[in-house]
């Protein structure tokens, strides 16, 4: 009975090992038909793929190695591999558990199109679809394997990222820790390399709490390793050193983020670009800091942006301060605001200092998207070595839509408010200026229109208006502006100015103007106090920049020109003038230009029909080709003369042709009279430390020709002589003489003594009438006789001597000193 138990257990155990070792084979023998044909493509259809290839190498008691495997969708290969290797236990294996499984040399393929990424065959949507169907819960990461993997691997790994034309490559190695899965945990770790640059990332998944966590370093990232990829963004460079570090959580389920902190770093930094260089700000001891861009996010309807400061070093130099960025989703938009410190923009031969910049604006993106942002920039200032100008504001609004396969659409304004601008050299001043400039984008045929207005002061005295309409297009800017004088009532100067890219063209009009009544210069110039002026007037410019080149024509008429000054007897009437300029801004007018005066009084000088042909030249001289007038029933006239602002000194020659005597001396306010007859010759004359001077002047009468004077008044001649003297006996003989006399020879000569002009009168002829005198036998000399035995004198020779003061003549100091008081 004992042996027939023994017996049964014998047989038992032989049959328990037998089952065992049935057991193993079969295992053995099902394993790689289980791997094969049911735990991988398993795993590869739970991404929606095909395991399409894949070849057992060894298979063991406690690993596996399979490849090369070939993953597909829709029969097009998406992910290749050398190799698998598994790690397991027999017993672990049995209950569906494998310690790893480890990828090597796989080759994933990224495609990014403009809608949306691939990647390995899934495609990610540009744009994420929403759904109005309910949340599906926390995502529970332990029921989507078939079996239990404590951790997977990818090692050697090749991404290639295909984008337009392009192809990078880069190494890739995963490693997941799923030890935890069964708690719903997961961590992972990244490293990506390509062309010397390195990226890592971490993450951490909690499917129970619905929650992951991902963080991403790099360091000493140089973007000029992918040259071909910058060219993309061209015109811009970039060159420099990025250190990058980000830390993001969000939902799993839904991809939603919940908080969100970044930091990158620029040093060496080099952004170049439509005529723009960046770089990094420099310290006080000069050395460059590192850009710093920082994100942060505590939610995701609020965010924030900071900046840390850097600087433009092209076309201007300007250090731009920190600025920060907050965006905030408020009902149903992002609310943005922003603001800067001091900026500080150095020009050439400039400086624009603005206090802050501020930003505020909307944003709402979708499918109809739109953003609305208002620039402000309170109390700028630019100094200039020529000009200044300053602002209580100036503001910028943008209102940008799109919509998906629809291109941006712009509208905005800008505006100006409080502006002055100085030219203190002019000593010219535009004030209360205010612009409004709509804008559009693309940039229409013809734009809305905008205005601008602003006070015009000269020389601290108000002077006008300038105000009109401005209009943006496609091609450039243009504007329609008058000029509303104060100094000329009813004087507008029409100008349209058209602004383009690379061109500016202005055209100035001042229609026929003539004032109502004269207009008193000295509210013009200072210098020109008490002088009145009226005529007609007509003006015209047209200037063009082409980049830093200003060119331009231009010209003047005056007609029917009246200018007086009651104090000093300064008459001209009946005033011509016509000027051209050929080569704007430069006042240089072309040669030959025309003047002409009808009469022309300076204190006792009168003359009538002045002409001359003239030219202003460069520096602001005035060269005189030729000259001449009527003067004294003759002719005077000048050959060429230069009147030069920084040499006042002159020196001219007047050549006198056939001026009639008797008016010659009324004029000099020597005598007064009458006569017939002429005399020509030269007066030079010379204008030295604000003081005429006659340098021997001679004027005399033709030879053979005689003349007739009737001089009145004469017995002033005699004024402080002692009557019955011998210089007063002949004095008053020849000034009877003058009465009436008959000369056959003249001669006249000016010269300056001082102040004091200096005229000799000689004379050769006879009276033409009994002269009051006898001789005195006894005295030996004529004496006055008033009877019948009066003399008569067949020929005398006369030598007159006068003088007469300069000023008192020409009253040519009262126009020299016109901020004196005039009397009226």
């Amino acid at each position: 009975m004992v042996s027939r138990s023994r017996k049964k257990l014998t047989i038992a155990l032989i049959a328990g090992v037998l089952a065992m070792i049935a057991i193993v084979i079969a295992a053995r023998l099902y394993l790689p038909v289980y791997l094969q044909k049911e735990l991988l493509p398993a795993l590869v259809s739970k991404t929606g793929l095909t395991l399409e290839r894949i070849e057992i190498q060894r298979i063991g008691w406690t690993a596996a190695d399979l490849g090369p495997i070939r993953i597909a969708k829709a029969q097009s290969p998406v992910l290749e591999l050398d190799a698998i290797q598994i790690r397991y236990g027999l017993k672990a294996l049995l209950q569906r558990k494998v310690d790893s499984i480890i990828l090597i040399g796989p080759r994933l393929q990224v495609t990014i199109e403009d809608e949306g990424v691939i990647v390995a065959g899934w495609s990610i949507p540009a744009r994420p679809t929403h759904s109005t169907a309910t949340s599906p819960g926390p995502m529970r990461l332990e029921t989507i394997l078939p079996l239990e993997i404590k951790s997977i691997a990818l090692r050697d790994g090749i991404i290639t990222f295909n984008w337009r034309r392009h192809k990078i490559e880069g190494a890739l190695n995963i490693e997941l820790d799923m030890a935890d899965l069964r708690n719903g945990n997961v961590r992972a770790a990244l490293s990506l390399s390509s062309r010397g640059n390195k990226l890592e990332a971490t993450a951490a998944l909690d499917s129970r709490n619905d929650m992951a966590i991902v963080e991403v370093t790099g360091g000493n990232l140089n973007p000029e390793s992918f040259p071909d990829l910058l060219n993309e963004i061209g015109p811009l460079s970039l060159k420099g050193i990025i250190q990058l570090a980000g830390r993001c959580e969000f939902q799993i389920t839904s991809l939603q983020m919940r908080a969100l902190t970044a930091r990158v770093e620029f040093s060496r930094l080099g952004i170049n670009g439509y005529g723009v260089t960046m770089e990094n700000a420099l310290n006080p001891q000069g050395h460059e800091q590192p850009l710093v861009v920082s994100l942060k996010a505590d939610n995701p309807r609020h965010w924030k942006m900071t900046s840390s400061p850097f600087r433009l070093s092209h076309p201007v130099l300007a250090l731009l301060p920190e600025i920060v960025l907050t965006a905030a989703w408020i009902t149903d938009a992002w609310e943005l605001s922003a603001a800067s410190g001091p900026v500080d923009v150095r020009l050439p031969n400039a400086e624009l200092v603005m206090p802050s910049i501020g930003l505020t604006g909307r944003a709402v993106a979708g499918d109809q998207s739109r953003l609305q942002v208002n620039f402000h920039l309170p109390k700028p200032v630019l100094t200039h070595d020529k000009v200044s100008a300053k602002a209580d504001q100036i503001a910028l609004a943008i209102d940008v839509e799109g919509s998906r396969g629809k291109a941006l659409e712009a509208l905005g304004k800008v505006e100006i408010t409080g502006a002055q601008v100085d030219l203190p050299d002019q000593e010219l001043r535009l004030h209360q200026m205010s612009m409004h400039l709509p804008l559009q984008w693309p940039l229409p045929s013809k734009g809305a229109e905008g205005h601008i207005k602003a006070g015009i002061q000269w020389k601290n005295k108000s002077i006008g208006s300038l105000s009109g309409k401005l209009r943006s297009s496609a091609n450039g800017l243009s504007a329609n502006l008058t000029h509303l004088s104060q100094l000329f009532p009813a004087m507008n100067v029409l100008i349209q100015a058209d602004v383009r890219p690379n061109s500016v063209r202005m055209d100035l009009k001042l229609p026929v103007y003539k004032p109502d009544k004269a207009i008193e210069l000295g509210s013009l110039f200072p210098a020109a106090a008490g002088v009145n002026f009226n005529g007609q007037m007509q003006a015209q410019a047209a200037l063009a920049l082409n980049g830093s080149v200003l060119t331009g024509k231009g010209s003047l008429k005056l007609d029917q020109g009246r200018v007086n000054q009651q104090e000093t007897d300064l008459k001209l009437d009946g005033i011509f003038i016509s000027l051209a300029f050929d080569n704007l801004p430069s006042l240089q007018s072309a040669p030959r230009q025309t003047l002409r005066v009808a009469a022309l009084q300076l204190g006792n000088i009168a003359a009538e029909e002045m002409k001359a042909y003239f030219q202003i030249e460069a520096d602001g001289s005035i060269f005189i080709e030729n000259v001449s007038m009527k003067w004294c029933e003759g002719n005077i006239s000048s050959k060429s003369i230069r009147l030069q602002p920084k040499n006042p000194d002159l020196n001219l020659t007047l050549i006198c042709d056939r001026i009639n005597l008797a008016k010659v001396l009324n004029q000099l306010g020597v005598a007064e009279g009458e006569g017939e007859g002429d005399i020509s010759g030269r007066i030079p004359i010379r204008w030295s430390k604000n003081q005429i001077y006659f340098d021997n002047g001679e004027l005399t009468s033709a030879p053979g020709q005689t003349g007739t004077i009737q001089l009145r008044n004469t017995q002033t001649f005699l004024q402080g002589l002692a009557p019955g003297t011998p210089q007063h006996t002949q004095l008053d003989i020849a000034t009877e003489a003058l009465k009436d006399y008959t000369y056959d020879w003249a001669k006249l000569q000016l010269n300056s003594r001082k102040e004091f002009l200096l005229v000799a009168l000689q004379l050769d002829g006879r009276p033409n009438r009994l002269l009051p005198f006898a001789y005195d036998t006894a005295k030996g000399t004529f004496i006055r006789f008033e009877g019948n035995a009066q003399a008569e004198f067949k020929g005398i020779r006369l030598d007159l001597n006068f003088q007469s003061p300069i000023n008192q003549l020409l009253r040519y100091k009262e126009l020299l000193k016109p901020n004196e008081p005039h009397a009226r």
